[in-house]
């Protein structure tokens, strides 16, 4: 049995051996794709994969799954689109690839704290959708509890911001979920476009502020003290980025 070739890389299609983590860093990883291709005679075989860190602990494994190899001078491609990878951080990691229980081999790949270059674009129903409506819906789970919650939002640059905190919506433990799915909806018609996945985290940077301050001031019905609401924001709420994953969006 052989490993002929095994790569980890970005679901985007980037090519290299890198995946993101996201600036400020996620929970996991953006969506990484597991690519291998063995060889060996022909018959049924186990096989799975681990990723490791350097020192050789374990971060994420692959269930187990039973595969019909095609014959000795054949080879046969696997992909496995995983949602995100739980890496403890930047740095140099193992893909490690087993058949029956033993290690046929391994590849590096590379996790760098920063977003793709390039997001993948939404559907174009979703994302007029998005930039549109008044309101969306936002389904998340924070350990066994689920959620769906109405949101007022601002978008800029292909990502959903939310404000949570006194005297706005409120947004109970967000800050907890890694993953969240948005219910888009036409703001005509009140009808289901869609639903995306979106990965979630917690920005506070002077340049998210300069930037996402103003379209949510823009967004924000009746504000009791106007333009004054951001420098309340800063100091009394917490903003939440919503980064969409095209490639796991959900009905």
């Amino acid at each position: 049995m052989k490993l002929v070739f095994a790569r980890v890389t970005d679901a985007s299609g980037g090519g290299s051996a890198v995946v993101y983590l996201g600036s400020p860093p996620l929970k996991s990883s953006f969506p990484a794709a597991v690519e291998r291709v063995l060889s060996g005679p022909q018959g049924r075989v186990v096989e799975e994969w681990r990723v490791e860190r350097e020192d050789g602990r374990v971060v994420f494994r692959s269930p187990p799954r039973t595969l019909a190899l095609p014959g000795e001078h054949m080879e046969l491609a696997l992909k496995d689109v995983e949602e995100g990878i739980p890496l403890p951080g930047p740095g140099r990691y193992r893909l490690v690839v087993s058949v029956d229980g033993r290690d046929i081999g391994e590849a590096e790949f590379e996790a760098v704290e920063s977003d793709p270059p390039t997001l993948p674009p939404l559907p174009p129903p979703l994302e007029q959708g998005i930039s549109k409506s008044t309101i969306l819906w936002v389904r998340y789970r924070a350990g066994r509890e689920e959620r769906t919650v109405p949101v007022w939002h601002g978008y800029a640059d292909g990502r959903i911001y939310l404000l949570s905190g006194p005297g706005e919506q409120s947004l109970p433990d967000l800050d907890r979920a890694d993953r969240a799915h948005l219910l888009v909806r036409s703001k005509d018609k009140g009808s289901l476009l869609g639903a995306v996945e979106a990965a979630v985290r917690e920005v506070s940077s002077a340049e998210v502020w300069e930037k996402v301050g103003p379209i949510l001031l823009g967004r924000r019905l009746n504000l009791p003290d106007g333009e004054q609401a951001l420098d309340r924001w800063k100091k009394e709420c917490r903003l939440f980025e919503l980064v969409p994953l095209p490639l796991q969006s959900a009905a």
